[in-house]
C-alpha cells in the first residue's frame, strides 16, 4: 500500500533497484508528466510515505482521463476504496535491464514474481502459485 514505506522497499527489492531510484506517484489533476518536484505537505507524508523522497518532496505524474482512461479509472477506484488519491508509479523494468516493451517481457516479470499482477485493456493477469500436492 502506498502509505507504507515498506512498499517502496519491497518494490526496490523485487526490481533490484537502489534506494537512490526515485519512485513517483500518479494522481488526477491538471498536468501530465513527471516534469517537476513538489514538496509534500507534512500531514500527507505518512499517508503516502512510499512516494515521498527523503527531502519531503515527490515527483508526481498527473493523468487525464482522455489520455489514459483505464489507468485513470483504476486510480479513481483506488481513491474511492482507500481515500488515497495516488498510486506508486515507477518504470517497468528490473535494475540495469531495458524497460519492458513486449507482452513476453511482461509475462516473464509476472512469472518471476517481480510484479504481483498486470492490468491491460484485455484484463487483469495475476500469477497463481502452484497448488501444494
Amino acid at each position: 500500500m502506498i502509505s507504507r514505506p515498506s512498499s517502496r522497499d519491497s518494490q526496490n527489492n523485487a526490481l533490484n533497484m537502489s534506494q537512490l531510484i526515485l519512485t513517483a506517484h500518479t494522481g488526477i489533476h491538471d498536468a501530465r508528466f513527471h516534469d517537476h518536484h513538489c514538496n509534500v505537505k507534512p500531514e500527507w507524508r505518512q499517508r503516502i510515505a512510499a512516494v515521498v523522497h527523503v527531502d519531503g518532496s515527490a515527483r508526481p505524474q498527473i493523468i487525464e482521463r482522455e489520455a489514459n482512461p483505464l489507468y485513470y479509472d483504476i486510480l479513481d477506484a483506488f481513491e474511492r476504496e482507500s481515500g488515497l488519491p495516488v498510486l506508486v508509479n515507477t518504470s517497468f523494468n528490473v535494475h540495469e535491464e531495458p524497460i519492458v516493451n513486449k507482452p513476453s517481457e511482461c509475462i516473464r516479470a509476472l512469472l518471476d514474481g517481480r510484479i504481483d499482477f498486470v492490468v491491460t485493456t484485455q484484463g487483469i493477469y495475476e500469477r497463481v502459485s502452484p497448488v501444494a500436492g
